[in-house]
């Protein structure tokens, strides 16, 4: 199975120039923003591979309450685009749609949920 995440900044251009309260650039270079995107297998499945288009790659392995998660934090400029492409494998006995949980929902975060084809 497929799950791809696409993690798109809208803040504006000129987010450097917004007060210190807003951008304080102390962690992160004023007006980028940064976040954690974590992905847990389903009970007894793994995540093969993890792969990052427009973006710096790599991403850290481990195990949380018996499941296998992969993480990756990500730094975005304003207007930049990263996408995660994660490969599951799922754990024996698990026919049907997966559920995804997605937190936080922000204003305008999509989700969608494909079903896997059969043959």
């Amino acid at each position: 199975m497929s799950v791809t995440a696409s993690l798109t900044s809208t803040t504006p251009a000129n987010a450097a120039d917004l007060p210190p309260y807003i951008s304080s650039g102390e962690i992160v270079p004023k007006g980028q923003v940064m976040t954690n995107v974590l992905l847990y297998a389903p009970q007894g499945g793994q995540v093969e591979s993890v792969r990052v288009s427009g973006g710096e790659q790599g991403a850290f392995s481990q195990t949380h309450d018996g499941l296998a998660v992969v993480g990756k934090t990500v730094q975005l400029k304003p207007g930049e685009t990263v996408t995660l492409d994660h490969n599951v494998v799922t754990g024996k006995g698990q026919p049907g749609v997966p559920v995804l949980r997605v937190t936080p929902v922000t204003f305008g975060t999509n989700v969608t949920n494909t079903p896997p084809r059969c043959s």
